[in-house]
């Protein structure tokens, strides 16, 4: 529940009591001494005697609720995994987003998948032939996890499991890399944004934004030179790619 909702909720409660307390504390009129029966002409008394009257109770009022803190965040430690061909490494079960940054030093496929605690292979990491180097981000989506790491290779590879506050910062209006990449936009996105993006590869060129939804924000195979949109609270930016590229706020 909304902590500030309960606050407010808080609040009323104890405004609620005190109401109610007040009214109930007053004293009835029928509660009024009367003049001695046995003594007629002895006047009604025209006050109350402080020792006869009810002492009037204070209200009791709720304290409202102190808002809980946020926790503050912990990174997660690095997870680092190698070996020479295929292999399957169990990690400790997550399922907050984090990346990846893997090498490969061979000539033939290089598969990475993530695996979930169901043994699902649920997540492509990796899909490459020959030598490889990059970063790409995992656990973007509801209901992802990893459970453990499966890979296929036919040389040496690394690959590094890394809090996503490890991932480069793209500060400024121009950002460029070359291959696979996942980037923390520090800028402000709101209203109407444009990006220009190039690519100077023969293989796949996509770009995802991650905000409170994913866009898949460019999606072509082989040189690339366009303006697109950026989502409105765009966090997070994974490159695909398989040569140079460069990115540029309009």
């Amino acid at each position: 529940m909304n902590p500030h909702l309960l606050t407010t909720v808080g609040v009323l409660l104890a405004l609620l009591a005190t109401a109610c307390g007040g009214g109930q504390d007053a004293p009835a009129a029928a509660d009024a001494p009367i003049a001695d029966g046995n003594d007629p002409s002895r006047p009604a008394d025209s006050h109350t005697d402080s020792h006869d009257a009810p002492e009037a109770e204070e209200p009791e009022t709720e304290e409202p609720e102190t808002e809980e803190p946020e926790p503050a965040y912990t990174p997660p430690e690095t997870v680092s995994l190698e070996g020479n061909g295929d292999a399957v490494e169990e990690v400790e079960l997550h399922e907050d987003p984090r990346i990846a940054t893997m090498t490969h030093d061979g000539s033939a496929n290089f598969i990475v998948h993530g695996v979930n605690s169901s043994g699902e292979e649920d997540q492509f990491l990796a899909n490459e032939i020959g030598s490889y180097e990059g970063t790409v981000l995992y656990n973007g989506h509801v209901g992802d996890e990893m459970a453990a790491v499966q890979v296929e290779a036919d040389g040496a590879w690394t690959v590094e499991l890394r809090p996503l506050t490890d991932a480069r910062v793209w500060e400024g209006d121009e950002v460029s890399g070359t291959g696979h990449d996942v980037l923390l936009f520090a800028e402000e996105s709101a209203g109407l944004q444009t990006v220009a993006a190039t690519h100077a590869g023969e293989g796949n060129f996509a770009v995802w934004a991650y905000g409170e939804d994913s866009d898949l924000l460019v999606n072509e195979i082989g040189s690339y030179d366009g303006e697109v949109l950026m989502p409105t609270d765009t966090a997070v930016i994974a490159v695909e790619a398989d040569g140079e590229w460069s990115m540029a706020l309009d």
